[in-house]
């Protein structure tokens, strides 16, 4: 596959999943269909992970991690915030709450977390392992 064609699906998976993820609470076949597109949402990612390794791209990999690295760290940091908000006006918990939808959109396209999380985690190692391999 074509490089730009798979940075082109992932863009286009994560405005799916991010207006997916406005809706709430979906029932029967949407929330099914959502859950498969927060699957499906790193697939391109792992498919440009094994593009770059198969023509040895240090570059794609390493973006990949970064954007990996970025979106677990600004979710953790997001989901604190959000706790911590309980202390503030409401309208800091909604703040911290839509920059999370848009930052960890796989989560809330799914509505259930663990799937994006678990999917950032997967592209992270292997990206950290691809390189590691390489030094």
């Amino acid at each position: 596959m074509n490089k730009r064609v798979l940075w082109l699906s992932w863009y286009s998976l994560f405005i799916l999943c991010a207006l997916a993820g406005i809706i709430l609470e979906p029932q029967g076949f949407w929330k099914i269909l959502f859950i498969i597109m927060s699957i499906g949402f790193f697939v391109p990612g792992g498919l440009l992970l094994k593009w770059a390794d198969d023509r040895d791209r240090t570059d794609t990999i390493r973006q990949v991690r970064l954007i990996a690295l970025l979106s677990l760290t600004v979710t953790t940091v997001l989901i604190c915030l959000n706790y911590v908000s309980a202390l503030l006006p409401a309208v800091w918990g909604a703040i911290f709450h839509y920059v999370l939808a848009v930052v960890s959109t796989p989560m809330f396209c799914g509505q259930m977390w663990i799937i994006g999380l678990f999917g950032w985690a997967c592209l992270l190692s292997a990206s950290h392992s691809m390189l590691k391999a390489r030094k």
